[in-house]
């Protein structure tokens, strides 16, 4: 099941109300698409009697993507001895909150590094991630 409805069955007195409780528990994430489902609530226990409840609900898998279509960074010559800096934007590309951590291989860390490593990106938020270059000698400086 992915929709439920709680209770059952009952019984309204005249003159007052009955919270109905709708449950979503999907099974896996769809992305694309919302799961839907039509409750039939039978008043009176007659059939002819039927008011349709639509229901609709999401479950996302987290994932962030490089905006802009951004995925390498190139600094200008830079001196020796001197930081330059460029940003990568990412962004939430889902209806639910995202943390992220960036991580940069061994190889690199003497020469870059990345003053805001983590964070947090509501839904469909984008932020702009500092990575700042250091190199300590005149020549090309890649990472894998």
């Amino acid at each position: 099941f992915i929709f439920r409805a709680y209770p059952k069955c009952g019984c309204v007195p005249p003159h007052t109300f009955h919270l109905l409780l709708f449950e979503f528990r999907p099974t896996q994430a769809a992305n694309t698409t919302p799961l839907t489902a039509t409750f039939q609530l039978v008043l009176n226990e007659d059939d002819k009697s039927v008011l349709p409840i639509a229901v609709a609900g999401r479950a996302w898998m987290p994932k962030g993507v490089l905006a802009h279509g951004k995925s390498e960074m190139f600094f200008p010559p830079t001196c020796a001895g001197v930081a330059g800096t460029d940003v990568v934007p990412l962004r939430n590309a889902t209806e639910i909150p995202l943390t992220f951590s960036c991580r940069l291989p061994p190889k690199a860390t003497p020469h870059f590094t990345l003053p805001c490593p983590s964070g947090y990106l509501g839904p469909a938020e984008e932020v702009s991630l500092p990575c700042q270059f250091y190199p300590a000698e005149a020549k090309t400086y890649a990472t894998p």
